[in-house]
């Protein structure tokens, strides 16, 4: 699976976020959680497509550098069925630790269903742009227990 990339990112502006920068951050947040969990559910093996390769992930509290390392944690969960209940997305513009590239936040909340156990959860994913398509530099996960 490539990543996803359904409008070319744009260079950010300075100063506030424009209308059309928030409803492109919207549209491709939105489009881009709904195939992350889908590729989660039913293709996992193809999840490294989504990851920039300094990408990190907090999983309940415990760090995973490196998109290899990211994948492999990823493969190695339970099957689950994913139902999303929210989802936000913004603009964040000028991070210097990303080289200035356009940049969104996706918060997402659900449950998951690992056998006949769901367990409700909330992610937050840091994108950025990467030879025109998204990619996740961060991604903090935490099940609510």
């Amino acid at each position: 699976m490539a990543s996803f990339s359904p409008l070319a990112p744009q260079a950010p502006t300075v100063g506030p976020s424009t209308p059309l920068e928030i409803s492109t951050a919207c549209d491709d947040g939105k489009s881009f959680a709904e195939l992350f969990y889908k590729t989660v559910d039913k293709s996992r093996h193809t999840i490294a497509g989504f990851y920039h390769e300094s990408a990190s992930l907090v999983w309940n509290g415990n760090r995973i550098q490196g998109k290899a390392s990211v994948v492999s944690f990823y493969e190695k969960l339970p099957a689950c069925e994913t139902t999303l209940q929210s989802i936000d997305a913004q603009p964040v513009l000028n991070l210097p630790a990303l080289g200035q590239q356009p940049t969104i936040m996706v918060i997402c909340g659900g449950r998951q269903k690992f056998g006949t156990k769901y367990k409700y959860f909330t992610e937050c994913f840091m994108l950025t742009a990467e030879a025109g398509k998204w990619k996740i530099v961060s991604d903090t996960y935490r099940y609510f227990e």
